[in-house]
């Protein structure tokens, strides 16, 4: 029997996100709303390991997450709490291109308690979506 992927076990204590190449873990942070994937972004920036196989466990995945991970390039994403307006991103996502990434979650809830996932709730622009979370991160 295969043993579970790296990124499917259960996180840290008190880490909010934890990234894996394969099953090597590269990146973890703990932080609220999209800060630490707004980290990683600066982490990958300037990493030069191995990076075909990116893998996401984050406790809490919203609209905005997605938006987020998709445009990292990553190929597997799981979280402990997901949106439904996150599943149906990501299941449009898939139909839409042809590098399908593997999407999984413990808990479906219907929205976030996050400002957000009011603003993105009938955005399907991704490009959009990512200028508007770096302008509410003070980023641009």
């Amino acid at each position: 029997m295969k043993p579970i992927a790296a990124y499917l076990q259960p996180l840290p204590p008190e880490v909010t996100l934890c990234v894996y190449q394969d099953d090597t873990l590269i990146f973890s942070r703990k932080g609220k709303w999209l800060y630490p994937i707004f980290e990683l972004e600066d982490f990958l920036a300037s990493y030069q390991g191995k990076r075909d196989n990116l893998q996401i466990h984050d406790t809490a995945i919203g609209k905005g997450a997605i938006v987020l991970f998709l445009r990292l390039g990553v190929k597997a994403i799981h979280g402990d709490l997901v949106s439904s307006l996150a599943k149906e991103y990501m299941e449009s996502y898939n139909k839409k291109t042809s590098s399908v990434v593997v999407f999984s979650y413990q808990k479906l809830v219907p929205k976030l308690l996050c400002g957000t996932e009011e603003l993105f709730a009938d955005e399907t622009d991704g490009t959009k979506m990512y200028d508007e979370l770096q302008r509410r991160a003070k980023r641009l």
